[in-house]
Order: C-alpha cells, then structure tokens, then sequence
C-alpha cells in the first residue's frame, strides 16, 4: 500500500495495511538527524508525509527582535510578550488576507509534490485561533480579558480565525492534502481555560475553520492527555 492510500483510509476510518507515520516541525532537525534535505528528512525516515514548507518573510520581525506584524514581541528569536490590547490594535496588527501568499515558495512545493507523488502531502502551522490570540495580547492580557471582556476577545479570535483559513486555504491551493492545526490550549496540569469558556468562544471558531476547508484537519495541542480530551468538540 502507497503512503497517502495508508494515510488517507485511516482518516476515513478504513483499515490500512498498518498504522500511517507522520511528523510536523521536524524540518529544523535536518542536521540532527543525518539528513541535508529537509523534504527528503520525512521520506528517508520512512514518513508517509511530506510536510509542505513555509518560510517567515523577509520583512518580518518574527523569530527576531521587536514587534512583528501580529503584534507578538520578540527579543533574541523568542516570544516575550503581546501588544494588542485595543480594537485599532487588532486592526494594526492583522496582515491582509493576501499576506499569506508570501509564506509560501511555489515553485519549490512544486518541486517536492513531484518528487515523491506517492506520499500525502501535509501542511501544519500554529496558527489557530487560539494560540494566535493569546500571542497577539500576551497570557496575562488575553486570559483576564477573555473574563472581563469576551466581545473583544471574539473579535480577536474572528480575525485570527479569517487569517488561519486564508494560510490554510493557500496550502490546499498549492496541493496539501491534510492540515494540522496547531492551537495550544493546554499545559501539563490540564487546560488553559474551562471547558464552558472554550465551547463558548473558541469552538465556533475552529468549527468555522473545518467547514471553509476542503481537506481533512488535525487540530494538535501541547498539554496533558487528559487536557486535550476535556477539549474535544
């Protein structure tokens, strides 16, 4: 059996010749892992998965120093703190929905789609509305204002939300045939908000994010098993 026919029947809740293997964010790890080509990494490691690449742009100050154009603050390529705490805010620092097109190098997924035809092409990004928002304002900000003012938060999450499926939607376009959606809602003692707040304002959202796309979406979360099954939809 090919690796997107295994990767594929699981998803329809088919029985495959054996379990599907597939890893996202292990491009970084090239090197680490004996492999100079960071496509080929996932095909030599026996993965039924190509993860289709993203690049930051030029332009942006994300994994750098300052305030890049989500307003995430950065200082030495790690994430200290958010800035968003108003509506201007959220309108300053959400990109055009055509932004997108800048994360991605056509050509080569071209490229690495015509290499290896028999594997399911798959693309992830933590961009879900969740996390993005909580980045956008900062924890304390986010989870106070999530309490104290949840309209605003709405807002936050609806534009992020519009944001996400226009990455995501580019990724279907190019040829990605899963989606991962990375949107940390937990940690090791269980989730960052109770279950009512969660179906109450996030769910929506990533029921939004499943019925505007066309492919299968895995959505992925940090946190303890018990954590992320408290969450389900």
């Amino acid at each position: 059996m090919r690796p997107r026919e295994r990767v594929l029947m699981t998803l329809r809740h088919e029985l495959p010749d054996r379990v599907p293997r597939f890893e996202i964010w292990i491009d970084a790890l090239h090197e680490e892992l004996g492999q100079s080509d960071p496509s080929a990494l996932y095909a030599n490691l026996g993965q039924d998965c190509i993860m289709m690449p993203t690049e930051t742009p030029p332009g942006s100050k994300a994994w750098k120093d300052g305030v890049d154009e989500f307003g995430r603050r950065w200082r030495n390529g790690f994430y200290v703190d958010g800035v968003v705490d108003t509506a201007s805010d959220v309108k300053r620092y959400t990109p055009p929905l055509d932004y997108a097109e800048q994360f991605f190098d056509e050509d080569r997924v071209t490229r690495i789609r015509d290499r290896y035809p028999h594997h399911c092409l798959i693309f992830g990004s933590h961009v879900g509305p969740f996390t993005a928002g909580y980045m956008a304002m900062g924890f304390k900000r986010f989870f106070e204002r999530m309490v104290g003012d949840p309209e605003f938060v709405s807002g936050l999450l609806e534009a992020r939300t519009e944001w996400c499926i226009a990455m995501f939607g580019k990724a279907v376009r190019l040829g990605a045939e899963i989606l991962v959606l990375g949107d940390d809602a937990a940690h090791r003692e269980g989730p960052m908000v109770s279950e009512r707040m969660w179906r109450e304002l996030v769910l929506p959202f990533h029921r939004r994010i499943v019925r505007e796309l066309r492919v299968p979406v895995v959505w992925h979360s940090d946190g303890t098993p018990h954590a992320t099954a408290s969450l389900r939809a």
